[in-house]
């Protein structure tokens, strides 16, 4: 489900999802008060996508949530929010637009179990429900968009696989030379299926981190799905920061496509 403002610019799902999660929490909050988690504390967790904007993965922890980062991947979302639950793990999205909830198999009977998938219906009825009540929330949402600089994600295409491994390798040591934070895994020690670095940010965030400073975050990934792909994204708190990391990497790429051994697509 994409969201496009009235200029034609995408709302991105971690911003759509922090004006959400009230509701959701709402719901879940029900639930709890059925006594589902037995005497354990109302705290709901979700997991956000690695390339998530960090201003809005506090904006999710401010709503109320405990925010984890995840990997990629529909089959393994929907699988570590399944084997979460009784942890209070409810929710995630993707960057990709993908949103995912733990949903009643009875909305009467919760003795029956959830469900852990997508449920386009379900997430862009509730987006028109909160537009229509706070429309104001939605133009700060993209206010605090706008108040960073991103490239959204692109990929290139490899013709032999050999090349993609020497290449994000390469990626990942010009940006740890530079000072940033290499993750690698997610807070459970599994991995990250990505390589997320980040310089003036924590891997943990939550209500209390403080972005005002200057910051850098890029994203690397192989994609699972696509043969030959890698792709990337970055975020910065300056536009220098963002241009002088996306020179960076381009640096890399751009000698594997004037050698005829990839290509932007």
């Amino acid at each position: 489900m994409d969201l496009m403002d009235c200029h034609g610019e995408q709302v991105p799902p971690s911003f759509n999802l922090s004006i959400l999660i009230p509701e959701v929490r709402s719901y879940f909050e029900s639930v709890h008060a059925q006594g589902y988690w037995g005497s354990a504390s109302f705290n709901p967790q979700m997991f956000y996508d690695v390339k998530s904007n960090p201003l809005s993965v506090v904006l999710q922890a401010k709503a109320g949530m405990g925010v984890h980062i995840i990997r990629n991947g529909h089959s393994f979302i929907k699988e570590a929010l399944r084997k979460n639950l009784d942890d209070q793990y409810v929710l995630a999205s993707e960057e990709s637009a993908h949103y995912y909830m733990n949903f009643p198999y009875d909305l009467n009977d919760l003795s029956k179990g959830f469900a852990s998938t997508e449920n386009t219906l379900f997430f862009a009825l509730l987006t028109a429900r909160m537009y229509s009540h706070y429309p104001e929330k939605y133009e700060r949402a993209m206010e605090l968009q706008d108040s960073i600089y991103r490239r959204r994600e692109w990929p290139c295409h490899f013709f032999d696989d050999k090349h993609i491994e020497p290449v994000v390798s390469e990626v990942e040591g010009i940006f740890a030379n530079r000072g940033l934070t290499v993750f690698k895994e997610m807070e459970d020690g599994s991995s990250l299926d990505a390589t997320l670095m980040r310089k003036g940010l924590p891997l943990k965030i939550d209500e209390t981190s403080d972005l005002e400073g200057s910051w850098l975050q890029v994203a690397q990934r192989i994609s699972r799905s696509e043969e030959g792909i890698a792709r990337w994204e970055v975020a910065s708190s300056t536009k220098e920061g963002l241009d002088e990391a996306v020179g960076l990497i381009l640096a890399v790429t751009d000698r594997y496509v004037e050698r005829g051994e990839a290509e932007y697509v």
